[in-house]
């Protein structure tokens, strides 16, 4: 088996929780740094996504991330119990909290329909048990 390709960030080290490819660019997400990394096609470092903290634009433990129709990037933001959203070139775009915002439920994982819906596995104690449209 051969390695076809390797993603590596300075402060990035065996922390990426979800990686994907777009638009000849890698997204991956960084729970220890709290940030988005993304990388050129050939894997070379290009910018963070996000920070540290929970202001809007702020992440605590990023885990899913889904593009949408729009090139939007849903990120779930585990820690801040919210989902967030950034264009592409890292611009922040409202946030979705409400539905997450109470008892142990966060976040975890996100899909995108053809329907330009999107739905989120809460986890509850470590276990999905939930969707959300």
């Amino acid at each position: 088996m051969q390695l076809l390709q390797s993603l590596r960030a300075s402060d990035c080290d065996k922390s990426l929780y979800c990686a994907f490819y777009h638009q000849d660019r890698f997204f991956g997400s960084d729970g220890k740094a709290n940030c988005i990394k993304v990388f050129s096609g050939e894997g070379k470092f290009l910018c963070n996504i996000g920070s540290e903290g929970s202001s809007d634009g702020q992440l605590n433990r990023p885990i899913g991330l889904a593009i949408d129709k729009f090139n939007n990037l849903i990120v779930c933001d585990e820690r801040n119990k919210r989902l967030q959203i950034f264009r592409l070139d890292g611009t922040f775009v409202p946030k979705i909290a409400e539905h997450f915002s109470k008892d142990d439920r966060v976040p975890a994982y996100v899909a995108v329909s053809t329907l330009f819906m999107f739905f989120s596995s809460a986890v509850n104690k470590g276990f999905p048990d939930e969707c959300f449209s």
